[in-house]
């Protein structure tokens, strides 16, 4: 469970100071919290400190404040082997007209592919297991859209959501790139996360995707295999027409 902050989310009495400067209807797009488990070591955006030498995030293409746009992990751990890399994204859809976190909905489109995991909870600061399953690497697959316990007890679906993928790299030299793509479009394919809050006309998505690029000498080997086809088969045309 998820213990700093706690429930008690103190960003709320930042939220009632927009509401008193903000024009009647506005919505607003807040990104929270996004976390990464970068196989086993936690990283917080933002906080350079936690950055390991084997990996680096690139955040140009991403903006902070409303938590869309593209976060790309580039992972070179200089060994071969098993690995994962997940991100998980607590967002707020603030409707300042009638804002109400308990109506809020998540939603799974499509299939995921081999090696891809996701989960839709809450994010862990009263209820939820989302932000655990993320650090341990073993994200269920599974959406929580219930208002209740199962003792009874009424709780608010603050949604949240997150994605991750296990993958083999065969060489030590080989690096892994993880898009995570956050926007308020829908993909147009693939497989995707939907955070809904029917008072707004928004949504977010959440897809991602996984490149592993072979070490140099292994594209050279092959660009050489594919020269040499080429070289066979010019050969070969040559030979046909001369004996024709």
């Amino acid at each position: 469970m998820k213990t700093k902050l706690q429930s008690t989310r103190v960003f709320f009495l930042g939220l009632l100071l927009f509401f008193a400067s903000a024009p009647a209807g506005a919505t607003t797009l807040d990104l929270y919290e996004a976390i990464f488990n970068i196989d086993g070591k936690e990283y917080v955006l933002g906080d350079s400190v936690s950055l390991t030498a084997n990996f680096t995030m690139d955040e140009s293409a991403f903006d902070a404040s409303t938590g869309l746009g593209t976060l790309s992990v580039h992972f070179s751990p200089g060994t071969a082997g098993d690995y994962f890399i997940g991100g998980f994204f607590d967002h707020e859809i603030i409707e300042e007209a009638n804002y109400n976190a308990s109506d809020e909905t998540g939603e799974a489109i499509g299939t995921p592919v081999a090696g891809q995991s996701w989960e839709i909870d809450e994010p862990g600061y009263s209820f939820g297991d989302i932000y655990d399953n993320l650090l341990n690497g073993t994200l269920d697959n599974k959406i929580f859209n219930d208002k209740t316990t199962a003792g009874g007890e009424t709780i608010e679906n603050d949604v949240s959501m997150a994605m991750g993928w296990n993958f083999t790299l065969g060489n030590e030299r080989d690096i892994a790139t993880v898009d995570f793509i956050l926007s308020d479009t829908a993909p147009t394919s693939g497989f995707y996360l939907v955070h809904t809050d029917p008072d707004s006309e928004y949504s977010i998505y959440l897809s991602s995707e996984l490149t592993i690029v072979p070490e140099p000498g292994t594209l050279l080997l092959m660009g050489c295999g594919l020269a040499g086809l080429a070289l066979f088969g010019r050969r070969q045309n040559w030979t046909d027409k001369k004996n024709s």
